[in-house]
C-alpha cells in the first residue's frame, strides 16, 4: 500500500497488515531516534516479561515470587538507568540489588556476570575457596543447605578422620592444610528449598 506520512510528508511502500496490526512503528525519515539503546530495551523487555506474564519460562522465579517491574513502561526503565545508574555497559548484566526486591528505582545496578551469579537466592557459597573447607563443594553446599554451620562442618569432618570413614585420609590432608580463617566471612549463606 503506498502511503504518504503526515508528518514530513514523504510517500512510501507500506505493507497494509503491518499497518493494521500494529507491527509498523510510522515514517522511518521523521521518526524519533531510540531514547535507549536496543540492547538495554531488550533487557528491560525481558524483565518485564518475567515479572509480568505467567506464559514466561521464568514467570516462577519472578513474578511468581511477587516481584514486580516498578516502571510504566520499559522506556521509563531505560531512561531512568541511563540517568541514575553508574557503569551502564552492554558487557555487564542488569542485577537487582535485592534479589528478593522489585525492578525498582535505586534496586538496579550493572555488574559482571560473576556477582551477579554470587547475588542469586539459590547461591549459598557465592565464593568458594578449597583451602577454607574440609570437604569438596558439593559436600559442603549439602552441609550448608541441610543447617550446618561452618565449626559443625570442620567438627564433622574431624569425626570423619577418628572415626576413619570413607575418604578419611583425603578428608585428613584437608583438615591439615585448610585455612581456618575465611576470606570472606559473609559469603556464607543459609539456604534451604529451590
Amino acid at each position: 500500500m503506498l502511503t504518504r506520512c503526515v508528518g514530513c510528508g514523504s510517500v512510501q511502500w507500506q505493507c497494509l497488515e503491518n499497518l493494521t496490526s500494529g507491527k509498523s512503528k510510522g515514517c522511518q525519515r521523521c521518526s524519533k531516534p531510540r531514547q535507549i539503546p536496543r540492547w538495554l530495551d531488550r533487557r528491560l523487555t525481558a524483565a518485564k516479561q518475567r515479572c509480568e506474564n505467567p506464559n514466561e519460562k521464568q514467570y516462577a522465579r519472578y513474578g511468581g515470587r511477587g516481584i514486580e517491574f516498578r516502571f510504566a513502561s520499559v522506556l521509563e526503565a531505560g531512561l531512568w538507568i541511563l540517568e541514575n545508574v553508574e557503569n551502564v555497559r552492554r558487557d555487564l548484566e542488569l542485577d537487582r540489588i535485592d534479589t528478593n526486591g522489585h525492578y525498582e528505582p535505586g534496586n538496579l545496578r550493572f555488574v559482571e556476570g560473576v556477582v551477579n551469579r554470587a547475588n542469586r537466592r539459590i547461591s549459598v557459597i557465592p565464593f568458594f575457596y578449597p583451602d577454607e573447607w574440609p570437604y569438596a563443594r558439593s559436600v559442603v553446599t549439602r552441609k550448608l543447605s541441610d543447617g550446618m554451620s561452618r565449626e559443625e562442618i570442620i567438627a564433622d569432618a574431624q569425626k570423619a578422620v577418628d572415626e576413619k570413614r570413607k575418604n578419611w585420609r583425603l578428608i585428613e590432608a584437608r583438615l591439615e592444610f585448610m585455612t581456618y580463617e575465611m576470606r570472606a566471612p559473609d559469603t556464607v549463606l543459609p539456604y534451604r528449598g529451590a
